[in-house]
């Protein structure tokens, strides 16, 4: 297996030339969120770059170069155009199939007092979890309780639902229910709701 990196070195943000191929587009929300974690904690990662005629071109780390007004922690790679760009291509995609485990990320916010927004950063993950101490003390005479419904699905439906639930969150499309805080049920109902009220 080949080494690519060459070096570690602090790069002038101006001598970083971003990627005219760089396909990701950052907005507003996630600059914040940005700017949030590095206000708190500080610059806590290193950009991936390659030398260039007049400097250094970007693989990763668009974002935080643009956000960071001094010098830039950077790997410099040792990589032709070619591997620059299927590296560029790849990079978010393969950290994007790592599977969630809710309960060990819901864990791990809970240390955190930070007040980021994780509901943004994590719109995938059930991050809340409905406990009884967050139910109405007095739900009257008819009582609603949460319960488990399931279907067997095969792996395409089961794609399919995940990716309509994925882009209810994205949109806010979210049906909220006193007794159940759970945000994937709630992106569900959304969904049912709205295509029910398409069909009345």
């Amino acid at each position: 297996m080949q080494q690519r990196i060459k070096e570690f070195r602090f790069i002038p943000a101006a001598d970083l030339k971003p990627d005219p191929r760089n396909w990701r587009r950052h907005p507003e929300s996630q600059r914040q969120q940005l700017r949030q974690i590095m206000e708190r904690i500080g610059i806590a990662d290193a950009a991936l770059v390659r030398p260039v005629a007049d400097g250094y071109m970007l693989i990763d780390g668009h974002l935080r170069s643009e956000e960071i007004a001094g010098d830039v922690p950077c790997l410099v790679l040792d990589l032709s155009e070619a591997e620059a760009g299927e590296l560029l291509a790849v990079l978010d995609p393969l950290a994007g199939m790592a599977e969630t485990d809710d309960d060990a990320l819901r864990e791990l916010l809970q240390e955190s007092d930070s007040g980021m927004d994780w509901e943004a950063l994590f719109p995938d993950a059930d991050i809340h979890e409905a406990e009884e101490g967050d139910w109405p003390d007095k739900m009257g005479e008819e009582s609603h309780p949460v319960g488990i419904l399931s279907h067997v699905v095969s792996e395409a439906q089961r794609e399919l639902i995940e990716r309509a639930i994925r882009s209810a969150r994205s949109e806010g499309l979210y049906l909220p229910d006193p007794l159940n805080q759970n945000r994937t049920s709630g992106a569900l109902c959304g969904i049912l709701d709205q295509w029910l009220a398409q069909k009345a």
